[in-house]
């Protein structure tokens, strides 16, 4: 059975040191093209990817990437809201990979892998993370925000698979996570005191995580390390962007 896709595509164009301005983040150009149509080709080349659906805030027209998704769903509401919107159009059996739009490295290869990996897995939520020793080695300009556990430092993948059922059974508890997400003493009401202390001293473990995680989701949470760092670099700021049209420069030099 084939997974579908939700992808992100809203975020502000703020940081960027940039003419014409696009009206979303997912809109800035790399090489001549949006920096969505990467993450796009890469969805539609996977052999594992059922419907793709874009959720942005803005209407855009006669845009070319467009074509190649199933579904364009505008969206002003929170992301909770709008991915419930996009399940309701892919209705709720199933996973659905939920993608950020500002991964232009994304390939079908990196896709498949990670869908490979968690049907080694039984859980309803499966979350990626890359080591930062693999983040500097591919990339050693990156700018990372990276989290200490006992066997090291990892950052968080911008790919996520979740069982439909199980998200919108908990979409309440992931809207107070999201909403709370850049609001510390808020996530210590829901992560726990104890827990951030552990965490803050380096002294807590995978299992740990995935357990209180798990917990807190109310479903089976699990984590999937991944040697493909192009899913835990995304652009944020104008150095990023720069970063990567370089990449993707070389990367396109190579394939003459």
């Amino acid at each position: 059975m084939k997974i579908d896709a939700l992808v992100l595509a809203g975020g502000k164009v703020e940081g960027f040191d940039i003419e014409n301005r696009p009206p979303v983040k997912a809109l800035l150009d790399i090489g001549g093209r949006p920096m969505i149509e990467y993450v796009l080709d890469a969805l539609s080349n996977s052999t594992n990817i059922g419907k793709i659906v874009v959720l942005t805030p803005k209407k855009i027209e006669d845009e070319n990437w467009a074509a190649l998704a199933d579904k364009i769903i505008y969206t002003e509401d929170t992301i909770t809201a709008n991915i419930t919107k996009g399940l309701d159009y892919l209705g709720p059996d199933g996973n659905f990979l939920l993608v950020s739009s500002d991964i232009p490295l994304l390939t079908a290869k990196i896709i498949d892998d990670f869908i490979k990996d968690t049907s080694k897995i039984d859980a309803a939520v499966y979350y990626p993370i890359v080591s930062k020793k693999v983040v500097e080695a591919q990339f050693p300009k990156s700018k990372r925000t990276y989290f200490f556990i006992e066997d090291g430092a990892y950052t968080g993948g911008n790919i996520i698979l979740i069982n439909k059922i199980a998200f919108l059974k908990n979409r309440e508890r992931a809207e107070q996570i999201f909403a709370n997400r850049k609001r510390p003493l808020k996530m210590i009401g829901v992560i726990g005191l104890s827990t951030i202390i552990r965490f803050l001293l380096k002294r807590i473990k995978m299992e740990e995580i995935e357990a209180k995680a798990s917990l807190i989701l109310a479903s089976k949470t699990r984590v999937i390390i991944t040697d493909h760092a192009e899913v835990g670099v995304d652009i944020d700021r104008q150095e990023d962007l720069e970063m990567f049209k370089q990449k993707m420069a070389a990367k396109q030099e190579l394939s003459r």
